[in-house]
């Protein structure tokens, strides 16, 4: 390493000597500018304001260390790294949190009897149920008040609310209907 520091401090020197000669600008003015520069870096904050009135600046605030000034830094969300150790806690955390979403969509999605037809309906798609015991979607109520088949754009509505569907029951059903 000293060896390397010789080197450097050697080429430095001839450095300044061709500024002197070059600008006439004394020697002891030039060290002391360097010793100035390298003892105490500046940094600059990086943050590009995302809103008027400054929208697309950059910040500029002086700063000790870092990208960001202690304004930006608040504002910059970290990004979480994951440990190998917590990889199966995050996984049953995870699962947990789905579990309790699918519970709150459950509960939230209400389906109403239809009294007109007396099957149970999902207001707001129209799907049809084939029970209150029996909670699978068969069916999507038409404009007639009649039952008619599932098409794909209902067994994707299906799968969006998490619906079980199956599309066997509608033949069930209307040999049902038509036995009575």
């Amino acid at each position: 390493m000293n060896k390397l520091e010789n080197i450097f401090q050697y080429h430095t020197e001839l450095f300044f000597k061709r500024i002197n000669a070059k600008y006439n600008i004394d020697m002891n003015e030039i060290k002391r500018e360097w010793m100035i520069f390298n003892s105490d870096p500046v940094f600059f904050c990086v943050y590009t304001f995302t809103r008027l009135p400054r929208k697309g600046e950059t910040c500029g605030k002086k700063i000790k260390s870092g990208e960001y000034c202690t304004q930006h830094n608040k504002a910059i969300k970290p990004i979480k790294t994951i440990k190998p150790n917590q990889t199966t806690e995050n996984k049953e955390t995870k699962e947990k949190e789905v579990s309790k979403k699918i519970e709150k969509i459950e509960k939230l999605e209400v389906v109403k009897m239809n009294y007109k037809i007396g099957k149970y309906i999902h207001p707001p798609t129209k799907l049809a149920f084939f029970s209150k015991e029996h909670k699978v979607v068969y069916g999507k109520l038409s404009l007639q008040d009649t039952i008619v088949p599932l098409c794909d754009k209902d067994i994707n509505v299906c799968k969006q609310y998490m619906f079980r569907y199956d599309l066997d029951l509608i033949k069930t059903d209307f040999s049902q209907n038509t036995s009575k």
